[in-house]
């Protein structure tokens, strides 16, 4: 089984909803910068669960957590 890499995004952008079950975020230290620039919305994969206490977001691929 394949971990699910940890991306976080800036808290003070809102995060909106998206087409197919995805959310749009404003990561700020994805890895895969060949697709994501961290400088403007990206759409996430489809949403698996938000944990509304502490913002995180898990996704089919990756685990989205609110830069502290």
């Amino acid at each position: 089984m394949t971990e699910k890499k940890i991306v976080h995004y800036d808290r003070n952008k809102p995060v909106l909803q998206g087409p197919a079950n995805g959310v749009l975020i404003w990561p700020v230290d994805h890895p895969d910068t060949d697709y994501v620039s961290n400088a403007s919305y990206v759409l996430t994969s489809p949403v698996m669960d938000i944990d509304l206490d502490s913002g995180i977001i898990e996704t089919e691929r990756t685990i989205y957590k609110p830069q502290q």
